[in-house]
């Protein structure tokens, strides 16, 4: 396998090895999918119907109710841009669908997707300008040459996925909320109707696949010590709230797929 670490100095960090956004698989979605999205996210956070964590792994930092609803709102966006990929795909015979049930702290299902029936898929997903994908340190371990994310050791999958497949968002979502809070001072659960219906007027989504690595893969990231540490400065401004395994959008597998009619939704 050939990767490259990050260039050091010191103790800033910097990427090298960059796949820009729109350089991968563009997946377009549907209004059905954004609307669940933004269900899901409002339920996770000021629904309290579910619950994510506020911090990372290891990490010092805690979200407010607003930046998990952003970054859950990304995430599932994520396993949507995957989810219709795969159906434009024709070795895909059998998929899981998006998960969209609401779990408290310290649950988890065993992965984000199961294909054919045999392959367990992990989805990570970032921002558009992001470039590298990022597991926290102490979620992830090797066993016997296998990587493996310990919350789901003893699930179906044994903490192993197969594949990783690496999402990236381009959205408007943080600036209709900053709008949003120069009308109201916090937000409640009374608030569900006018707020998502403001979102849904307003949003501008864009999806990509950047692409995938293999568990042999992410072992040997591990193993060889691809490390982020915490409170260490990415790029000369991000400091790290915790410690992660990277790699470097510039190295994942390419998934090749038809160009949709448009790369941009808008409801």
């Amino acid at each position: 396998m050939s990767f490259q670490y990050l260039s050091k100095d010191h103790n800033n960090y910097v990427i090298n090895s960059k796949a820009n956004f729109g350089t991968g698989a563009q997946v377009i979605c549907s209004k059905d999918d954004i609307l669940r999205v933004l269900e899901f996210s409002w339920s996770m956070t000021f629904g309290v119907t579910g619950e994510h964590r506020s911090f990372r792994s290891g990490g010092q930092y805690m979200r407010s109710d607003l930046e998990t609803f952003i970054d859950v709102f990304i995430s599932k966006l994520g396993e949507v841009a995957f989810f219709n990929m795969c159906l434009q795909r024709p070795s895909v015979k059998h998929i899981t669908e998006v998960d969209y049930a609401c779990y408290g702290k310290g649950q988890w299902d065993s992965a984000d997707f199961i294909i054919n029936q045999q392959y367990h898929i992990a989805i990570k997903t970032t921002k558009h300008f992001g470039h590298l994908l990022l597991l926290e340190q102490k979620d992830w371990s090797t066993t016997a040459g296998q990587a493996i994310y310990l919350p789901n050791q003893h699930a179906q999958s044994k903490g192993k996925y197969d594949f990783l497949f690496f999402s990236r968002v381009k959205t408007n979502i943080k600036a209709l909320f900053k709008d949003i809070r120069l009308q109201k001072k916090s937000i409640t659960v009374n608030d569900k109707t006018a707020i998502l219906s403001q979102l849904r007027a307003k949003l501008l989504i864009t999806l990509e696949v950047v692409g995938y690595v293999d568990n042999a893969t992410l072992a040997y990231i591990i193993d060889e010590k691809y490390i982020l540490p915490q409170n260490a400065t990415l790029n000369g401004k991000t400091r790290m709230d915790a410690s992660n395994y990277y790699l470097q959008s510039g190295f994942f597998s390419k998934v090749k797929i038809n160009p949709p009619n448009t790369h941009a939704f808008k409801i």
